[in-house]
């Protein structure tokens, strides 16, 4: 798998999560905990991607000034977002201006993503093939460690149990 398409599924799945969690404010509030809880555990682990593996190889490979610009701000964002993730995480889901900051939020998010498809992507595309194959390999064997602690299991479930009855089956992996 390239590691492109590592990053590019990582947006999918974190934008879908944000969706979620925007549907169960309205239908089951007390699912917001655990839905919220598997969009920041992907919000990391797309973060730790990017900070230890994905810059730290472009600012070596490509070893240019006028990237290093660009790659810090985008590292810069990248921290921030995990500054919000951990604000967001110390608030309750049933506090009164959750949904505000959620929102609020997600917009950053979508920002952000953006921000990497116009400039992060187009530098990535330049990393010969067996390296971008590397650094995926890299990047999903430290998820699947990171993934297999047991105080992370309760945020992969294969199947949600709804209160209001019935599940909702997820994808694993």
């Amino acid at each position: 798998m390239k590691l492109e398409q590592i990053l590019l599924d990582d947006q999918k799945r974190i934008r879908g999560l944000f969706r979620q969690v925007q549907v169960l404010e309205q239908r089951a509030p007390e699912m917001i905990s655990g839905v919220s809880g598997e969009l920041f555990l992907d919000l990391e682990l797309h973060a730790r991607a990017e900070l230890e593996h994905v810059f730290p190889q472009l600012l070596s490979d490509l070893n240019d000034s006028s990237i290093a610009g660009d790659l810090g701000q985008a590292r810069e964002a990248q921290l921030d977002v995990m500054r919000e993730v951990e604000a967001l995480k110390a608030l309750n889901p049933g506090a009164e201006d959750w949904p505000r900051r959620m929102g609020d939020f997600r917009r950053t998010i979508d920002l952000h993503f953006d921000h990497e498809l116009r400039q992060v992507f187009p530098l990535i595309r330049h990393f010969r093939s067996d390296l971008s194959s590397q650094l995926a390999d890299r990047i999903l064997e430290e998820r699947q460690r990171t993934l297999g602690r047991p105080e992370r299991s309760p945020m992969r479930p294969e199947v949600a149990q709804n209160p209001h009855g019935g599940e909702q089956k997820r994808k694993v992996g």
